[in-house]
């Protein structure tokens, strides 16, 4: 900058000129961060609020006071019949969600756009019984409060208390704001516990739990022999550089060596991916090679929408979309999951990175699954061997934290006890999501954990210490 300066005093400009320029140099550069910020808040908003009202059935008013934390003097958000609306300041930016009764589900809608692909499409889900009509637990809810003897009732219930309490320090921007938590033990629901205004059947937003489904699903595909761990050339776009040698294994494992820059803050891949782009795979498509492929470890929930993506395009010859978009009902119903939702992008592609719901019950049924490695109600519906691929640790995780789509407690390969969680198992693995959303599968201690929040910071939060309690002094071996 000071180079610059010096420059243009030589080449004869007046000092005040300079000064000009760069007053308007600063007020573009503002403009435009401030811009980002604002399209990202915007699309964040009519997102958010639209899944919490109609897709969770939460009021509007609290979802818009517990979910936003913008400054609402510049932003509006209006409900509306089925859609929720977001304008800023002088109404210099407009973004819409959409809600599909049909669906449960809301889409955002691109910018400058007012339709997505849900305004031009017949659709509608196919329909199956509830799990909860007079089935016993886990297929459906009828004595899902197990009866253990092995459990210390005094300690689970100090525990549940200190979950939900809210530390004094809201006024620090502090907010551990639990919401949902089921403990499973033994195939058994031990502890169940909601915060007012949530509820058992309420689906709430899992975030980043959703990358462990998408990974599921597509586990699910692989066995049914219309996809491929080793599958490659798979997106036209890359068919001219080296991405074109990218596997199906390396987006499973985030070892693509694709950029992406992976924050929660307004300006990175995440944000504009997610609320600012109306083409979630075209917008992580569209990044180039950084790193060889399978040298290092990158978690990045661009690859994950790629792997929605090539979902997708598994159905092509297979019934196409409609059998795409009915597959993940299709196959959780064999679990006794019928609340769960996926919401698509304007496109019509899942978005696998983050935006499945569930009710706490239906996420502690998911890791029920995993726990009992594809097995269900005596039937395997995915092969053991899928999942000891996905929980294998991916090699460029430098402690083993990593499995494809799922997070690992597997430690250093020749040091196990440098790894995330020292005092936990190292059989731990996890569906993790923004805020604190989590499921815990233990299966050394026959333990299923769910928490569901919005937790700002994530250090409001101890997960480690939570889950350690639960070994040490509440299941009585």
């Amino acid at each position: 900058l000071l180079l610059v300066i010096v420059l243009l005093l030589r080449r004869g400009m007046k000092a005040e000129n300079i000064l000009a320029f760069f007053c308007l140099l600063v007020v573009a550069v503002a403009a435009f961060y401030a811009n980002g910020l604002l399209q990202v808040g915007a699309g964040y908003s009519a997102k958010v609020v639209c899944s919490g009202t109609f897709t969770g059935g939460r009021n509007f008013e609290r979802v818009v006071d517990e979910d936003i934390s913008l400054p609402l003097p510049l932003f509006s958000i209006t409900k509306e019949e089925n859609a929720v609306s977001v304008s800023t300041l002088f109404g210099l930016i407009t973004r819409r969600a959409n809600y599909d009764a049909n669906r449960n589900s809301c889409t955002l809608v691109a910018p400058g756009e007012t339709t997505t692909i849900w305004d031009t499409v017949n659709f509608r889900n196919e329909e199956h019984v509830a799990s909860s009509n007079g089935v016993q637990w886990p297929q459906g809810d009828t004595q899902a409060a197990g009866s253990s003897t092995k459990i210390n009732k005094q300690n689970l219930d100090k525990l549940m208390d200190a979950v939900f309490h809210e530390p004094v320090l809201k006024e620090a921007g502090i907010h551990r704001n639990s919401r949902a938590a089921v403990i499973v033990y033994d195939g058994e629901i031990i502890g169940e516990q909601y915060a007012e205004g949530f509820s058992a059947d309420m689906p709430l937003l899992g975030w980043s739990m959703t990358k462990s489904v998408i990974s599921t699903l597509i586990g699910a595909r692989i066995q049914e022999g219309k996809m491929s761990l080793s599958d490659n050339h798979l997106f036209s776009e890359w068919e001219s550089d080296k991405r074109s040698t990218i596997t199906l294994d390396q987006l499973l494992r985030a070892s693509s060596g694709l950029e992406f820059r992976e924050t929660n803050d307004p300006w990175s891949d995440t944000s504009g991916m997610l609320f600012k782009s109306g083409d979630y795979v075209n917008y992580a498509a569209s990044k180039p090679l950084v790193h060889e492929p399978d040298t290092v470890w990158s978690y990045s929930s661009g690859t994950t929408n790629l792997l929605a993506q090539l979902l997708r395009e598994s159905f092509k010859n297979d019934g196409g979309d409609t059998a795409y978009w009915n597959y993940a009902n299709d196959f959780f119903k064999k679990l006794g999951i019928d609340s769960m939702v996926i919401d698509t992008d304007a496109t019509g592609t899942f978005v696998g990175s983050s935006f499945a719901h569930a009710t706490a019950r239906d996420w502690a049924r998911f890791g029920l699954f995993a726990l009992q490695r594809g097995q269900w109600n005596g039937e395997q519906i995915l092969p053991e061997s899928w999942f000891d691929y996905a929980l294998k640790p991916t090699p460029p995780a430098p402690k083993g934290e990593y499995g494809a789509q799922w997070w690992l407690n597997a430690g250093e390969q020749n040091n196990p006890s440098n790894r995330p969680y020292p005092n936990l198992p190292t059989d731990a693995f996890f569906a993790q999501g923004y805020l604190g959303q989590t499921v815990a599968v233990i299966p050394s201690k026959k333990l299923v954990v769910v928490r569901l929040g919005a937790t700002t910071p994530t250090s409001a939060w101890n997960l480690a210490g939570f889950l350690e309690y639960i070994i040490t002094q509440v299941l009585v071996e």
